[in-house]
């Protein structure tokens, strides 16, 4: 059985509000998530245990800050979404410095779709199975493969244009060749979604709460 779990960075005396499958709310302030999984609140001064296959949602009260307009999101193929600056990550992934998660790298086999800080067409871009395209501002679009990235831009080779070093300010979207794509693994157990006050969205098991940092 799968459940949603959306949750944002916060401390344990945070207040939240918990979302049940018969869409019960309970409100209190949030004591602790254990990896078995559940989430403990604090309830009018009483402790009460959700088991997280009984919720839909956990919601936290805390402020919410408006996601960076500068911020590169790197698409994955599970279904995640990552955002901030781009910091290079060569040929195999794809480095990003994200304010909550701080340095964080994306195999390449794992991104579907690389978005720039700029206004995307109607109709994401999309990769052919075995090229990589680059959606340029200007709407140009070229095909080929990307060698790697780097702090300001990536290396890309196309067959009628040669090598080429491509500055991210010039373009609007990046997709990658679905052949690199490494074979899905369906999640397993309880499956917790955390969504991020600047817009990132990850997916994995729960490893519980610390210090107040969510362990996936």
């Amino acid at each position: 059985l799968a459940a949603c779990l959306a949750l944002a960075p916060a401390s344990p005396a945070t207040a939240a509000r918990a979302i049940t499958v018969d869409e019960e709310a309970i409100i209190g302030d949030l004591a602790a998530i254990d990896a078995s999984p559940a989430v403990e609140l604090s309830v009018a001064g009483k402790p009460r245990r959700l088991p997280c296959d009984g919720l839909l949602a956990v919601e936290l009260k805390a402020a919410r800050p408006a996601p960076d307009r500068d911020a590169a999101t790197v698409f994955l193929r599970n279904g995640d979404s990552l955002r901030g600056a781009i910091q290079g990550g060569g040929g195999r992934a794809v480095l990003l410095r994200n304010p909550v998660y701080g340095s964080v790298e994306c195999p390449l086999q794992a991104v579907v779709r690389i978005e720039l800080p700029v206004a995307q067409p109607a109709q994401a871009l999309q990769a052919s199975e075995k090229l990589d395209r680059l959606l340029f501002r200007n709407s140009e679009l070229i095909e080929g493969t990307i060698e790697s990235f780097e702090p300001a831009g990536l290396k890309f080779r196309s067959a009628l244009l040669g090598q080429l070093d491509v500055a991210f300010d010039r373009l609007a979207a990046i997709a990658l060749a679905s052949h690199t794509a490494a074979p899905a693994k369906p999640p397993e157990g309880i499956v917790a979604i955390v969504q991020a006050d600047e817009g990132t969205t990850v997916s994995g098991q729960i490893q519980g709460l610390k210090d107040g940092k969510l362990g996936l």
